[in-house]
């Protein structure tokens, strides 16, 4: 009897290593180009021929896409969305006859650079498992080809004809970033799907308009429409595994503790989107584009600082430097007075002044209100041929108006407009999540008379529990103070311009 059960177990053993076996062998590719694999789940894919465990929400989009043929995510940051989409579109490649899988973005950078790069990973990790999924290029333009004539590349464009033709029986198109392609690309998009095909559509929520922000507030019933949290992805780091690269409590601590009220924090964490009305005076959209010129933006023209000085124990006193229209890494410091403060300053101009070569002295603004008058008169005393220190009072009236409209009630006002139309006419950020969330935080109304009023530091204070230290500096160091010229004020540049 002990006999017979233990060949009846090794008997069922054997067949189930015979089924395994062969339906590894019907996934695995052969080495000419790739064949067509046959699995249907696009998780078991990932776990099978890629290699990797995805995490609860990167399933609960697959899983979506292969009940709906319209998909689209909004989302936080760090949450896996590059390497879900770069799954997504070599499932997609590999399992379906006469397959063609096209990823686009807001900018061909973003494909270049973030998603094709993954695409690669994930397809190199298939081959060290044996499966060969097809012939992978370099470029993202010519994609990855299969024998057969399946498909994957990525492009973007913003001349909506460039968009138009793309057909196949099976086609999948993936739209990264959703939110900043224009609606002329959406509906040339759009206009490819009128034989079949399906769509999915990823983005951080930044702006509360368009048609991304639609497919959202209509509820469209053809659609399945989900969110991606950086704390749900956290939460699953905790709670399951770590995945690198994820969202992780410690990291969202680090980045955003005091900021959980801002529009910034809504859209780059909660994956929502941010409660921004025509009262914000920068949006996180117009942050968000002058963060994205950054690394390309050139270090050119003249080179200026503007010193935010800490009035109390909890705020930061910080020295930013802009040079043209891109603006270089903060020096953030807390507890310093007057003269650790000037120190500091006088430092970061002698390191830039020697890396860009500059011969004239470098004008550094300083709210001069409080403890920023110590160090203006400490940097006032520097030698001239080095700095030259301007003191500014935001508190008193404005030195320029706008040529329409209203006008400005003091210079603090004129100081966040003036920040505005810098970012809008082609400002370059630095990665800086506080910096982020403080520029666009801030509102503004009109005074009894109809001149633009923005709310006040403590309003703002009360409201996002943080002084804009780092946005204040920022906005004196953009600043362009009239001198006084033969006793007349202008508007004219240094003297040393």
């Amino acid at each position: 009897m002990s006999g017979g059960t233990e060949l009846s177990d090794a008997l069922t053993t054997a067949l189930a290593l015979r089924a395994k076996v062969k339906r590894l062998r019907s996934l695995r590719g052969a080495p000419e180009g790739g064949r067509l694999i046959v699995q249907p789940d696009p998780v078991a894919f990932a776990q099978q021929v890629l290699g990797f465990e995805p995490w609860d929400g990167q399933v609960h989009i697959a899983r979506a896409l292969t009940q709906l043929n319209r998909v689209a995510v909004r989302s936080g940051q760090k949450t896996g969305k590059s390497r879900a989409l770069a799954w997504i579109g070599l499932w997609w490649a590999a399992t379906r006859p006469n397959a063609r899988a096209i990823m686009t973005s807001s900018s061909d950078d973003q494909v270049r650079t973030i998603l094709w790069p993954e695409v690669r990973q994930l397809h190199a990790a298939a081959a060290r498992r044996g499966y060969k999924l097809g012939d992978i290029h370099d470029s993202h333009r010519t994609g990855l080809k299969t024998l057969d004539g399946r498909w994957l590349y990525g492009f973007a464009t913003d001349v909506a004809d460039n968009m138009g033709g793309k057909s196949s029986s099976n086609l999948l198109f993936i739209v990264d970033e959703a939110s900043g392609v224009p609606d002329a690309i959406w509906e040339a998009i759009k206009g490819n799907m009128a034989g079949g095909g399906k769509i999915l559509c990823v983005a951080n929520p930044l702006r509360p308009s368009g048609w991304f922000y639609d497919l959202f507030k209509e509820r469209r019933g053809q659609w399945a429409l989900q969110r991606l949290s950086s704390l749900e992805a956290a939460d699953y780091q905790q709670r399951v595994c770590r995945v690198p690269g994820l969202a992780s409590y410690e990291a969202i601590q680090e980045e955003w503790a005091g900021y959980e009220s801002t529009a910034a924090y809504a859209c780059r964490v909660l994956g929502e989107f941010p409660l921004q009305g025509e009262d914000s005076v920068i949006s996180v959209a117009i942050v968000d584009a002058a963060l994205s010129r950054w690394a390309t933006a050139p270090e050119e023209g003249r080179l200026e600082l503007g010193v935010d000085v800490a009035r109390d124990g909890g705020d930061d006193s910080v020295v930013a430097p802009v040079i043209g229209n891109k603006a270089l890494e903060m020096r953030v410091v807390h507890g310093y007075d007057s003269h650790q403060v000037a120190g500091l300053t006088m430092t970061v101009l002698r390191e830039l002044r020697g890396r860009f070569k500059t011969e004239y002295p470098v004008r550094v603004k300083v709210d001069a209100i409080g403890a920023g008058a110590g160090v203006y008169d400490c940097l006032r005393r520097e030698p001239r041929s080095e700095v030259e220190a301007v003191a500014v009072s935001v508190s008193e009236s404005p030195t320029s108006q706008p040529t329409a409209g209203p006008g400005y009630a003091l210079l603090r006002d004129q100081l966040w407009f003036a920040g505005r139309e810098w970012l809008v006419g082609g400002g370059a950020l630095p990665a800086d999540r506080k910096l982020e969330a403080e520029l666009a935080a801030v509102r503004f109304g009109y005074t009894a008379s109809g001149k633009l009023k923005v709310e006040s530091k403590i309003e703002l204070k009360k409201r996002i529990r943080r002084s804009p230290d780092r946005a204040d500096a920022l906005l004196l160091a953009i600043y362009q103070p009239p001198r006084r010229v033969a006793g007349v004020w202008s508007a004219a540049e240094s003297l040393f311009d």
